[in-house]
Order: structure tokens, then C-alpha cells, then sequence
């Protein structure tokens, strides 16, 4: 069997999407026979505009299984920024691949087009498709842009059609939320394919140094920490200044990532004179471990919008390895999946500064949690075991 894996992020690259199909990878390359091949086609790093790692363009693996790294720009600007890259990782992927005759099409998709070009490409190849989707793209551009009447309009339009063209072309649809389902039964989508759901997971970096805790500063103000992105998803910009000027005396707000939102959240924090927040550029992973390991307080939160009502953040997988309190800004599924699968787990109100400010206060010191029931079933390795079996088998 010969397999096309599509992904616009892929390591070294540091993003969800990118810790999730490397590791898929990893566990489905070990899986096939000898007769089966695996050509990976995604892109050059362009996550953040602040990390830059060097990776080849073209990997030969193994006889069998090769990495294709299109060049594209770094991530900036808005959405039709977006858009001119992924044209050109359209462009170029449709070259390499329309004429290679693929027997399965595997496709993981945030924003939805790497979908639709996966799509194409089996259709073109006659082959069957598998989306694991990680996003509800329309439901999230159209947020973004619903006080736009005409932009909201065509994009709701636009955006259906590619999504009814994409799902309904599916073998397997998995969806990384369950709180995703309902959407794809509202509108009817995938009506040949098998749905899964396999959830993102906890990497074996974070499990293999449970033990670690870094000694800590020598102030006696707690140290809260947020690692990730800083984007229009978490409008970090409208609480945390906030939160931070009210707990200046007991809190330190230790921020680890880049983004879109980033500027914004540097302007308020100026505005607001707040003297107990860093900011810090995005690490490696492995740096993640020892920032983890000084926290007291982890922190996450999404933005009140309704397009996050359905999704899990994969951040969560990641703090929760760790015992320490994890303060939760979330509503819908999200602030269910946490409150019944999470000791420890503290959910607050998003856009309500006085609610974060509460919580946060409200946690007791030292405490810890145990959640090797949550480690086990959720496990990043067990999880790709069982997701790679239903992609050799689809």
C-alpha cells in the first residue's frame, strides 16, 4: 500500500499539529511492511517568526519512507496572509503528488484546506482518504469576522462548499473532540465515512521526567505559567494585564510563546504597568520541561468565542502530567472534559477578570495531584498505536 501523509506542520516545528503527526509518524512508519511505503509531504518551519530551526527539504528514511519539506514563509499578518502560504504549499504538494498513484490518502487539518487538498488528491489518485481533523474552521473564521456582514457571508458560503466537498469525499473522519460530532451530524457531512475519535495526547518527553522540579526563584510570589500560543484562539491581551495588576503582590505570570496577539498583549501590559509579567520566546519542547517543572500554577484559557465550545485544548495533555494546580479559562465542552477527567483542574469564567482573579486565590499552596489515571488513558503512545491500526486498516 502506498500512503500520502499530509500535514502543514511537522517537525522540527513546534505546534500541535506538528507533536501530533511527528509522533504518528514515528508509530505508523514501524507499523508497515516492507511492500508498503509512506511519502510525508508538509512544510518548512514557519510556525513563529521568532524560531527558526534549519530542516532538510527531502529525507529518505528509510527505502520505503520519505519527508518532503515544502518552503513557505513564516506565519504573520492576518488570514490572507495565510492564505498566499498555503497556496504555495497547494501548489507545490498538487506537483508531487497528483500523479503518484496513492492507495490512501491520510490528512490532519486544522483550517481545513490541507483537508480539501487531500481531497483532491484521492480522488485524482482513486484512493481512499482519511481526515483527522483537529479544528471546526468554518465556525472559527466566521467568529472572527461575523460584525463583517458580506466578508461573514461569503465565507460562510465559501467555506460550506469546501467542507461538504472535503467530508463527504472521506473513508474516516476522526475528530480530535468529541465535541465535534455534532457539527458533522447538523450538517450532514461524512455520510460514507467511519467516525473516530482519538484525542490528542501526552508525549513520552513529559512522561520521562515526571521526577523534575526546578528549583525556584528566590522571591516568594508564585509563579504562574502559560506556554503556547498567543493568538486571536486565547486573547490573552484582554485578562491576563488584568489579572496580573490585581495579584501583583503574590503572582508572577510567566508567558512562553509568540503569535498574532502578541504585540497586543505587550501593549496592554505596558498600558497597564504590570511589573509581574515576562514574556518569553517559544522554547524547544525539551526547555518545556524545566519551565513545568518551576511553575506553581499552570494556566490556559480560549477565547469566548463559540467556535471553541467544541474543542479540548491540546495544551491540557501536557499540564496534566504534572501534579500541579491548572487553572482552566474555558467554557462548553472544554470546561466539561476538564471538570470530569481532571483532579486539580480549576475552571474559571473567559472575559471575567474578577473570576480569574478568584480562582487563582482560591488555590490552596502546595498542592498536588495525582492523575496517573488520566497519564495512562491518554498516553501519546497508546493513542498513535491504536490510530495508526485503523489507517493501515482503512
Amino acid at each position: 500500500m502506498k500512503i500520502l501523509f499530509l500535514t502543514f506542520y511537522f517537525q522540527p516545528d513546534l505546534s500541535a499539529g506538528s507533536f501530533r503527526n511527528s509522533a504518528l509518524f514515528k508509530t505508523l512508519s514501524s507499523k508497515i511492511s516492507s511492500s508498503d511505503s509512506i511519502d510525508v509531504i508538509t512544510t518548512s518551519p514557519n510556525r513563529y517568526t521568532t524560531f527558526k530551526v534549519k530542516s532538510p527539504g527531502y529525507e529518505r528514511i528509510a527505502e520505503n519512507i520519505s519527508i518532503r519539506r515544502i518552503k513557505v514563509q513564516n506565519q504573520k499578518g492576518g488570514f490572507l496572509a495565510q492564505m498566499k502560504t498555503f497556496r504555495v504549499f497547494y501548489v507545490e504538494t498538487m506537483k508531487i503528488a497528483r500523479d503518484n498513484r496513492y492507495d490512501l490518502v491520510y490528512a490532519s487539518s486544522g483550517r481545513l484546506f490541507t483537508a480539501f487538498m487531500a481531497a483532491r488528491i484521492s480522488k485524482i489518485n482513486a484512493a481512499k482518504l482519511y481526515l483527522d481533523i483537529r479544528d471546526i474552521f468554518r465556525e472559527t473564521i466566521t467568529d472572527v469576522y461575523k460584525t463583517n456582514k458580506i466578508v461573514f457571508h461569503f465565507l460562510n458560503f465559501f467555506i460550506r462548499f469546501i467542507e461538504r466537498y472535503t467530508f463527504n469525499g472521506a473513508s474516516v473522519i476522526n475528530i480530535v473532540s468529541p465535541g465535534f460530532r455534532d457539527y458533522f451530524i447538523q450538517n450532514n457531512y461524512g455520510k460514507k465515512a467511519d467516525f473516530l475519535s482519538y484525542t490528542n495526547g501526552i508525549d513520552d518527553l513529559f512522561l520521562n521526567n515526571l521526577d523534575l522540579n526546578v528549583e525556584k526563584k528566590s522571591n516568594s510570589k508564585k509563579h504562574v505559567i502559560y506556554a503556547g500560543n498567543i493568538g486571536l484562539s486565547q486573547s490573552l491581551d484582554k485578562t491576563i494585564p488584568y489579572v496580573a495588576k490585581k495579584l501583583q503582590d503574590t503572582h508572577e505570570f510567566h508567558i512562553y510563546g509568540d503569535g498574532a496577539g502578541k504585540q497586543q498583549l505587550m501593549v496592554k501590559i505596558k498600558n497597564e504597568s504590570c511589573h509581574n509579567i515576562f514574556v518569553h520566546e517559544p522554547v524547544k519542547r525539551e526547555k518545556l520541561v524545566e519551565v513545568y517543572g518551576c511553575a506553581d500554577i499552570l494556566y490556559f484559557q480560549l477565547a469566548d468565542l463559540d467556535a471553541f465550545l467544541r474543542v479540548i485544548p491540546s495544551k491540557v495533555f501536557e499540564y496534566a502530567v504534572y501534579g500541579k494546580p491548572i487553572v482552566a479559562v474555558v467554557k462548553g465542552y472544554s470546561k466539561y472534559f476538564v471538570e470530569s477527567s481532571l483532579d486539580g483542574c480549576y475552571v474559571a469564567e473567559p472575559n471575567n477578570v474578577e473570576n480569574i482573579v478568584e480562582t487563582i486565590n482560591n488555590i490552596e499552596a502546595d498542592c498536588y495531584y495525582n492523575r496517573n489515571d488520566f497519564i495512562e488513558k491518554y498516553s501519546r503512545n497508546s493513542i498513535n498505536e491504536k490510530m495508526s491500526s485503523s489507517i493501515l486498516n482503512a
